[in-house]
Order: structure tokens, then C-alpha cells, then sequence
């Protein structure tokens, strides 16, 4: 389905854009603002496709990665109002044979969606999630649940067949059926499979890859892969995925999202040692202050795509950039959120710099995380787990 035409870009995402056509391990972004109301402004740069020469269109699909884990959460406090669900009871309640070697407490299904449970990041040896999920008997929980955070794709997977077993159908019917058509999301799909690739961008990595890719380099398409898993199976357009802030924003909650729900979604449940003095991790989602204002926000990795969203909830406006190559774009999301507020205020609007990646950077260098170098002068939330000491970018990875 073609998407109408968007508001002239705001002068917010012009500049970010001119920024961001500095960064050189990407091909094409797209990228839209939004209130509470509506989108503000939306605009697209690149290529989707090199080798064809396709642009990026406001049609072209983006894998958003671990940007899906909220829709995951927000399923789950769904199924927690109308009484399927209770997130504080053991996994193996609802998955009688999921099992995990430990000296601890059971884990919950909470513990799972805050990333506290323990268990290992995931292996991703297999497409099929209950195949990983089972194999979690062969490893050992680290920390008592609730009690460390430790990033884990494999635990959303196992929240997936949780939804899975009570709903008694596939996740990415229960999220097309239950989130995605709700919300007007006519363009994403629930699962990312050879049907989708055609109106897929095609994904980037850098050609010689490493902790410390060189710009001059180029790109190469990366690996594809299918997924149909709920740590992160979505694909979507930027102006579909402003439906998502809007929710987010708390338009329309009342029908998807309880305010209960949205409150719980939002409440810190374990504290972060990253960038962002004070932030925390709720149930599928980034949650803190920035520049004094409460903020939630997501980044999403997959191979050869890269997502951020953000929303600034004293404000009530939303950003998300969607890119086929890695980049600052949580950090681009977050700068379009403080231009477009001061844009509305008559303020001058900031700028982004993106540092050029010209030569190799010296492998100490303190801003290098999962093999990615992100300029000095901003707050980056990386691009893939923000936990895993991994240099790969695996499906659904992302903080």
C-alpha cells in the first residue's frame, strides 16, 4: 500500500539528514517526526538497492529489528489485562518444559521482558525459536532473576512461544491480528521472509567489516536471513512505524494499551550503566531523563539493517530512522526529537555532527562498541546488544 504524501520536512529533519549523509556505512535512511496527533514531517535519502540504483521511497520496507521487542511487552500486558497472562508467575507456567540450570528462583515472565533473568544472550543457531529456547536446559543461569541485567534475544523468543501457547496461534498472526492492524500499520509485516525481500531495502555492512571497518572501503550486502521470532521479526516503513510512537505517546492506549499497562510498560525495572546518566530498562524499552525531559527510547540492529525510535513524553513528540547500514541514528533520533522542540519554540534549531570515518580508528579508542565508532561529541546507544561483548550483529539484536 503507498503511503499519501507527508508534510514538508521540518527543518529539524533536514538537518539531521545533511548530517547523516556523512555517515558512510549506509546506503539509504528514512526517517519521520511525530505528535500526538499526527505526522509532522517525514523525508526519505539514498538507496534502497545500490546495485539496482533504487531509491529509498516512503514505501521501502526496513527491518527494525529489536525496535520489536516493545510490540512483544505491549502483546503481553495485553494478554495480562484480559486475563491470560500473569508476569510475575514462572515461564514454565505457560512453557511446562522450559528450563534452565539454576540455583535460583524460577524465573518469570517479567524477568524475561526487563532482561533480568539470568540467561545467556542467545546463540542463534537455528531459526526456529523453540529449538533455542529448549536448548537453554544446557546452560547455566549467571544471577539471581531481577538482580543484573544481561541483555537476552533469546529470552524474547521464549516470551514469543509464551504468547504462542496461550493465544493458541503463531506469533506473527497474534501480532499482525492483535497490534500491527490496530494500530493501521497496513504496510509492515509480522515476519520477515523471502515473500517481503522484493519491498525489503537491501541491507549493508561495511566491506572489510572487523572492530574498526574503513570508510573508503565501501559497502557489501550483508547476509539475508528469515525470521519470524519475537525478539525481532518486524519490517516497516518510517511513517508506518509513527503509529508505534503515537502509542507510545499515549494516543489511542485506552483501546491497545490499558494506562495501567503503559505505566508499567514505562517503569524503571532495572537500572543501565550506559551514556544516559539515570536510565533505566522497562519492559521492552529504554526510560530516563534527557535534558530533564522523560524519554523512552529503542535501538534495533539486524544484519545489514539498523532502527532507533524515540519519544520525549513531556512533549509529545516522536522520532524513528530506519537505515540499511549501521550509523548514530538513535542518536539522530533523539537530536530530531530536541530540533523539532525547538523548532516549535522559535529556538535555534541544534545541529548534529557526524564525524567522517576517513581512516582507521586506533583499536583502544573508548567510543569503538560492537565494532562500530560513534562520534565523540553525542550519546550513542549502540546499535545491537548493549550487554553482549558480541562484535556481530545477530537477528533481533539491538538495546
Amino acid at each position: 500500500m503507498s503511503h499519501p504524501p507527508a508534510p514538508s520536512p521540518l527543518k529539524a529533519v533536514e538537518t539531521a539528514e545533511r548530517a547523516l549523509r556523512e555517515a558512510p556505512f549506509a546506503a539509504g535512511l528514512s526517517m519521520a517526526v511525530t505528535d500526538r496527533t499526527g505526522v509532522m514531517s517525514s523525508s526519505v535519502h539514498g538507496l534502497a538497492d545500490v546495485a539496482a540504483g533504487r531509491p529509498v521511497t516512503a514505501d521501502t520496507l526496513f527491518e527494525i529489528g529489536s525496535v520489536s521487542k516493545g510490540f512483544t511487552c505491549v502483546l503481553l500486558l495485553q494478554a495480562q489485562d484480559a486475563g491470560l497472562i500473569d508476569l510475575d508467575q514462572p515461564v514454565a507456567r505457560y512453557l511446562p518444559w522450559f528450563r534452565v540450570r539454576s540455583r535460583f528462583a524460577p524465573i518469570t515472565v517479567r524477568h524475561l521482558m526487563t532482561h533480568t533473568a539470568g540467561i545467556i544472550e542467545g546463540s542463534d543457531f537455528s531459526g526456529e525459536a523453540a529449538f533455542e529456547v529448549w536448548s537453554l536446559r544446557e546452560t547455566e543461569a549467571t544471577s539471581p532473576p531481577g538482580t543484573w541485567f544481561h541483555y537476552s534475544n533469546v529470552g524474547y523468543k521464549a516470551l514469543g512461544l509464551v504468547l504462542e501457547a496461550v493465544h493458541e496461534r503463531p506469533y506473527h498472526q497474534i501480532l499482525r491480528e492483535l497490534l500491527l492492524a490496530p494500530l493501521g500499520m497496513t504496510s509492515a509485516v509480522p515476519a520477515i521472509t523471502d515473500g517481503v525481500r522484493p519491498r525489503l531495502a537491501v541491507g549493508y555492512e561495511p566491506r572489510s567489516g572487523g572492530s574498526a571497518p574503513i570508510a573508503t572501503e565501501g559497502l557489501i550486502p550483508a547476509t539475508w536471513l528469515e525470521t519470524a521470532t519475537a525478539d525481532g521479526s518486524i519490517a516497516a516503513t518510517a511513517l508506518d512505524m509513527t503509529a508505534w510512537l503515537r502509542l507510545l505517546l499515549g494516543t489511542g492506549t485506552g483501546r491497545l494499551l490499558s494506562d495501567h499497562g503503559r505505566e508499567e510498560m514505562f517503569l524503571p525495572a532495572i537500572a543501565l550503566d550506559d551514556d544516559h546518566s539515570g536510565s533505566s530498562y522497562g519492559l521492552g524499552i529504554r526510560t530516563g531523563e534527557i535534558d530533564g525531559r522523560h524519554h523512552v527510547w529503542h535501538s534495533g540492529g539486524m544484519i545489514g539493517y539498523y532502527s532507533a525510535v524515540a519519544c520525549d513524553l513531556d512533549s509529545g513528540i516522536g522520532a524513528v530512522v530506519l537505515a540499511n547500514g549501521p550509523g548514530p541514528w538513535q542518536e539522530a533520533a533523539l537530536h530530531a526529537l530536541a530540533a523539532a522542540r525547538a523548532e516549535a519554540a522559535g529556538a535555534p534549531v541544534p545541529e548534529l555532527t557526524v564525524l567522517p570515518h576517513d581512516e582507521e580508528p586506533p583499536r583502544a579508542d573508548p567510543r569503538l562498541r560492537r565494532g562500530r565508532l560513534w562520534p565523540a561529541t553525542t550519546a550513542v546507544t549502540t546499535p545491537g546488544c548493549p550487554a553482549c561483548a558480541s562484535s556481530r550483529a545477530t537477528a533481533g539484536c539491538g538495546p
